[in-house]
């Protein structure tokens, strides 16, 4: 199929200006309007026209020419000719007439037994009828893809023109509620509805989840994202145990319901930083909050290209808060883990002489009390983790360039990892950033708990790196490698030596 570039170039024009476009060639009801390009010397019949509309349905009558016809959430009538091309976006293509180039629609395309297409004939979602009479040129594809092939989408109806109008409005221009279209804002008020309805009904969970987003802001979108991610490769997993494919409903509805919660949770957010900023006393009621933080997001929800990333990042914000909060509550409510601290040495208080004097007390071996004491320290968090894995990853990179081993090579990073933790407790870059390794005991790593420790962390790699990125909301700082080996990597205070 040829690809002309002036209809490509007048409909991303169309999609990059589309509010200068409407305020010039908005039609007596301001809700359609049409444009139309002319290039090339017109004569008497208007051959050469660029017809280029937006919103609204074309008729090319019979003995009227056009170089190219576009039209983008409306239809095509062709009776007449086109020297070139007709591309139609979310309609129906109807050719009676002539066309040299090829007849394109995301949609419907019907060719009466008076069509004669030079070019191919492509229907992308719709049906491709050819009448007995009507000749094509060029090849016939039917691509079919499920709701658009629906009447719904591609008749005449109200419901179709509501449904192409929110495309044109909403879809091209990134919102999800396009200020002209009515039922989106309709849907909009059942949605208000719905989630000041869930902040009566569940007001002590929401109130956990906005404190969660409140607390752990990057923690609820990491999680929310990976949730994202990860929901797919899970049911894949499942499946494959026959067993789990039991489970992938639940899975399923347990992310939906996290979704549509969390919107709910972001606009009690919104509507609480309102009342906060303003010192408003009533917005400390949920339903009160959710209410307005929802007309406040919504609101953005139909600013064109923003609309679709506050979609977007609300609904990763909420999700990852809402399972956040779950897991919380989960660990609450089991009692959660508590890290083990290190033991005391037997014999460590004052031990009475024959002569009736004290004798010195007894001292840990100097290593076993720097264990300890790294033992109690704070915990190291993600991100000096992440520096300190950074810095490993450029240090074995460049040995691994500066010799015959391909670089990153696992078996260059398995004895660069193993061979630090067991010799220092710690990496390069651990040292840098002030990190050192300790068993929950207390006692140093040996080599069994390094290698261990690192085998596991494939592992973590495995799942889409989720387990390392567990350590960012684990309450201990640990990641899915560091509890399977009973380790835990902490701060070490300043002043005290790592070498």
């Amino acid at each position: 199929m040829r690809i002309r570039p002036l209809p490509s170039i007048a409909v991303l024009s169309l999609l990059a200006f589309p509010s200068a476009a409407d305020a010039a060639h908005r039609d007596k009801h301001g809700s359609k309007f049409q444009i139309s390009l002319r290039t090339g010397q017109e004569d008497q019949e208007g051959s050469l026209r660029e017809i280029v509309s937006f919103g609204k349905s074309v008729r090319l009558a019979e003995g009227e020419k056009a170089k190219n016809v576009v039209v983008i959430g409306g239809s095509a009538a062709i009776k007449g000719e086109v020297e070139e091309d007709v591309v139609v976006v979310a309609g129906q293509a109807l050719v009676d007439g002539t066309v040299d180039g090829d007849v394109v629609a995301i949609g419907s395309v019907v060719l009466s037994s008076g069509a004669e297409v030079q070019g191919d004939a492509v229907a992308v979602g719709g049906s491709l009828s050819i009448e007995p009479g009507a000749t094509v040129g060029g090849d016939r594809t039917e691509v079919g893809v499920g709701f658009l092939r629906t009447p719904a989408f591609l008749g005449d109806s109200r419901a179709a023109e509501a449904l192409r109008r929110w495309i044109v409005e909403g879809l091209f221009w990134l919102r999800p509620f396009p200020p002209r279209v009515g039922w989106a804002w309709a849907a909009a008020g059942v949605l208000l509805a719905f989630y000041v309805g869930l902040a009566l009904v569940f007001p002590a969970g929401m109130g956990r989840c906005v404190s969660v987003l409140e607390e752990r802001p990057l923690s609820a979108l990491l999680t929310g994202i990976l949730a994202a991610l990860l929901v797919g490769p899970a049911s894949l997993m499942l499946a494959a145990t026959v067993v789990g494919i039991l489970a992938i409903p639940f899975l399923a509805l347990l992310m939906i319901a996290a979704a549509v919660f969390g919107k709910a949770v972001m606009s009690c957010w919104v509507g609480r930083g309102v009342g906060k900023r303003f010192e408003a006393p009533a917005l400390d009621n949920g339903a009160a909050a959710v209410a307005l933080g929802t007309g406040l997001v919504f609101a953005v929800y139909a600013v064109p290209v923003l609309g679709l990333v506050a979609w977007v990042l609300t609904a990763a914000f909420g999700a990852g808060a809402v399972l956040l909060a779950g897991f919380d509550a989960l660990r609450s409510e089991t009692g959660g883990s508590a890290p083990v601290e290190p033991e005391v040495l037997a014999g460590a208080g004052p031990i009475a002489t024959g002569s009736g004097g004290p004798a010195p007390e007894a001292q840990a071996p100097p290593a076993q009390a720097r264990a300890m004491q790294t033992g109690a320290a704070a915990r190291a968090g993600f991100w000096p983790r992440l520096g300190a894995v950074c810095v490993d990853a450029l240090l074995v990179g460049f040995v691994g360039a500066a010799t015959p081993l391909p670089p990153f090579s696992l078996v260059l990073w398995l004895v660069y990892q193993v061979g630090m933790w067991t010799w220092k407790s710690t990496t390069v870059g651990g040292i840098v950033f002030g990190l050192k390794g300790v068993r929950l005991d207390g006692r140093p790593m040996d080599f069994g708990v390094a290698l261990v420790r690192h085998l596991a962390s494939y592992l973590s790699a495995m799942a889409l790196f989720l387990g390392f990125l567990w350590a960012g909301w684990d309450p201990e700082g640990r990641t899915w490698h560091d509890k399977l080996a009973g380790t835990i990597v902490v701060k070490v205070p300043k002043g005290e030596p790592l070498i």
